[in-house]
């Protein structure tokens, strides 16, 4: 009985250790910048860095970024899986895209805002830029 408990040990406590030593890959672009992912002192930071990192501990994996033209980020997925486990990266959803790279639900949602000078009476909605030149007149 204890023959086969130490026996059991070994191989839990091997096959842990694979896992860990299992790379979870993730695609990015780091030119998009912070507040996302960034480089700071040789060292990827940003949301999606600390997102990546929980993630790779909950599979009990490292985090290995590899770099790649955000642009190009859906078709690395499409074409190589070896590549990249996942593309983390603001990584647009759209429904076509879906049957071939499925998405997770959204982790970060963008909307754009109209920001104006505070007593700027002529810009209160998006269709007050109409009625503005370039120059802003």
């Amino acid at each position: 009985m204890r023959a086969m408990l130490f026996v059991g040990f070994v191989f839990a406590l091997s096959t842990s250790i694979a896992a860990a030593q299992e790379k979870f890959k993730w695609g990015g672009d780091r030119e998009g910048g912070g507040p996302f992912i960034y480089e700071e002192e040789g060292k990827e930071v940003g949301f999606e860095v600390e997102l990546v990192k929980y993630l790779a501990d909950k599979l009990k994996r490292t985090p290995e970024f590899v770099q790649n033209d955000w642009d190009t980020l859906r078709d690395v997925l499409r074409r190589d899986r070896t590549t990249v486990d996942v593309a983390l990266n603001g990584y647009e959803y759209r429904p076509e895209w879906e049957k071939q790279t499925p998405s997770t639900r959204p982790y970060f949602v963008y909307t754009l805002r109209l920001i104006a000078k505070d007593g700027d009476e002529t810009l209160n909605d998006w269709s007050d830029l109409r009625k503005r030149k370039p120059n802003g007149e």
